[in-house]
């Protein structure tokens, strides 16, 4: 018989996620595109939390985090160079 693990998120992690997603809101209107990206800050909450919860430290999701941001902003980055080469061809 094959027994898969299953880790249950605590409460305390949904709440923190919630939370995380809300406060990404001070950047935007409430909005239909607003409402996407706190879902998505939503998901992001529940995955490092769940990290968080597993490890029981931080000090493996405030890296991944960093990364997270890092690469968001090179994309960014990237797409506003490629409009401006763009503009100007």
């Amino acid at each position: 018989m094959h027994h898969t693990p299953v880790i249950e998120l605590s409460f305390a992690v949904v709440i923190t996620a919630a939370l995380f997603a809300v406060s990404h809101l001070q950047y935007y209107k409430l909005n239909s595109q607003s409402i996407r990206f706190m879902i998505f800050a939503f998901a992001g909450g529940l995955f490092f939390g769940l990290i968080a919860q597993v490890t029981e430290s931080i000090a493996l999701t405030v890296p991944l985090h960093i990364a997270f941001n890092g690469s968001a902003a090179f994309y960014v980055y990237l797409i506003a160079k490629k409009q401006s080469n763009s503009m100007y061809s």
